[in-house]
């Protein structure tokens, strides 16, 4: 009696078969880290472990910290959304219409200090135009606390309440 039937060891024909796929799949789970029970040799054939090719890839199928009921069609399903999504966000950002969090937050950082240069040359403006030199004092004052304000400002919240803030009064 040969040594496979004995310890229970199939040959990659016989676990596709068994397991209801093709043999070059066999292949390509044994490069993705599928057990082999005997390496084949020049002119041997590789045996597998049944149960335990069984095993990887029931393990495979329900990744750790996956949902317990996640069949493989199901981990398929959402792999093919997320890269889906992947290259839908690839495609704006090549169209222009995505840009990167560090490009916007620089654009962000150059505009609001060019806001701020041009709103602190206002008084001076106003004196230029006309006004008294004893407003310049009180305008830049009311500025830089708006500035300030606007400064502490962390989200669209802040933001709106001070509009309806300023709507109440």
């Amino acid at each position: 009696m040969p040594e496979e039937l004995k310890t229970g060891h199939v040959t990659r024909a016989e676990a596709a078969a068994a397991l209801g796929v093709a043999p070059a799949r066999i292949n390509r789970w044994v490069q993705d880290g599928a057990p082999v029970a005997v390496r084949g040799a020049r002119g041997h054939s590789a045996m597998y472990d049944l149960e335990a090719l069984k095993a990887w890839r029931d393990a495979r199928a329900r990744p750790e910290g996956s949902d317990v009921g996640l069949s493989l069609g199901e981990a398929r399903a959402r792999l093919a959304k997320a890269q889906a999504e992947k290259w839908e966000r690839e495609n704006l950002r090549r169209m222009g219409e995505l840009v990167e969090r560090e490009h916007a937050i620089y654009e962000g950082r150059t505009a609001i200090a060019a806001a701020k240069t041009k709103l602190l040359q206002v008084p001076r403006q106003c004196v230029l135009r006309g006004l008294p030199r004893e407003a310049e004092v009180v305008i830049r004052q009311c500025i830089v606390e708006a500035l300030r304000e606007l400064g502490r400002w962390k989200s669209v919240e802040d933001a709106e309440a001070v509009l309806e803030e300023m709507e109440a009064s």
